[in-house]
């Protein structure tokens, strides 16, 4: 039998200094096996209820404040000179699957 091919290597990320250590990682593996690496950042939602008080607007403002930076953080991750050479996504996950939902939607051979 033929050994399993590894298309995509899927590294989640909280922005924080591991990332440092992760993505080169899978960056090394994507080279080896010709895969792309999906950088993945959640951000919380708000389980505010708009209806109930004037807060939840602010709250959506700031999430969506916080999903952009995360959005530009990642691009900048993944355009980084030492990764030219390999294919990298960058996704922004939100919604009331959390974390682990945002994880199981994104189909990988790998997670870093």
């Amino acid at each position: 039998t033929e050994p399993a091919l590894m298309k995509r290597i899927l590294v989640p990320t909280d922005l924080g200094p591991l990332t440092d250590w992760s993505l080169p990682v899978a960056v090394s593996l994507a080279r080896q096996h010709g895969a792309e690496v999906v950088l993945l950042h959640y951000v919380p939602s708000s389980l505010a209820e708009p209806a109930l008080t004037d807060a939840p607007i602010s709250i959506a403002a700031y999430l969506n404040e916080q999903a952009a930076e995360a959005e530009a953080t990642l691009r900048a991750l993944a355009r980084h000179s030492d990764y030219t050479d390999v294919s990298i996504a960058t996704v922004v996950a939100r919604g009331p699957g959390g974390l682990f939902g945002s994880l199981a939607g994104q189909p990988a051979d790998l997670v870093v």
